[in-house]
């Protein structure tokens, strides 16, 4: 067990509270984000933090309510807390990059997808948005070889598709077209 676990265990047992005593409150506030009502899903996760202020889950639920309503310091804040309870969850460090992104902080954001990338190499968000923010960033070379890796796995990924074709139009691979650039590479 790692010492990350380890503490978040403690703390579930030293509170006598067990992870399914608050996935109930989980699920609320869950319920309460997809339908919008952000203030009471920000509310069930400080219940749940108060519960358990390592709760990673309610940390992470807090950055995405943060973003959505524009307080990118307070997601950021969030969002690495979380990630400094769970290091290996993927969609933490998606949501950072995504944070980071929205605060113009694109090399920031870059190391946040590629770390996602690096723990779940089939997750195609964290792909779509590191292929993005490589686009950004100028680097579109290796955003195409991204939007490449998506469509070999998810043909009719749209996003993908759209942005692929936009980096061929704009002309970044020195004027050929998209079926010269295929026949090449």
């Amino acid at each position: 067990m790692t010492q990350n676990n380890w503490a978040v265990k403690s703390s579930y047992m030293t509170k006598g509270v067990s992870r399914h005593t608050l996935a109930p409150m989980h699920q609320l506030a869950s319920h309460h984000y997809l339908a919008g009502r952000m203030n009471e899903a920000m509310d069930a996760y400080r219940q749940i933090l108060q519960i358990d202020a390592s709760d990673a889950t309610a940390l992470h639920g807090m950055g995405q309510i943060d973003l959505t309503e524009g307080q990118t310091k307070s997601a950021l804040d969030a969002l690495e807390k979380a990630i400094a309870l769970d290091l290996n969850n993927p969609e933490y460090h998606v949501t950072l990059g995504i944070a980071h992104s929205m605060n113009n902080s694109l090399t920031l954001a870059k190391l946040s997808f590629q770390e996602a990338v690096r723990l779940k190499p089939s997750n195609l968000n964290a792909r779509y948005n590191f292929a993005l923010c490589l686009l950004n960033l100028g680097q579109s070379k290796s955003a195409v070889g991204e939007f490449r890796r998506i469509l070999k796995k998810q043909a009719g990924n749209t996003g993908a598709l759209l942005h692929l074709g936009l980096s061929y139009r704009r002309g970044f691979f020195d004027g050929r077209t998209i079926f010269q650039e295929m026949f090449t590479t």
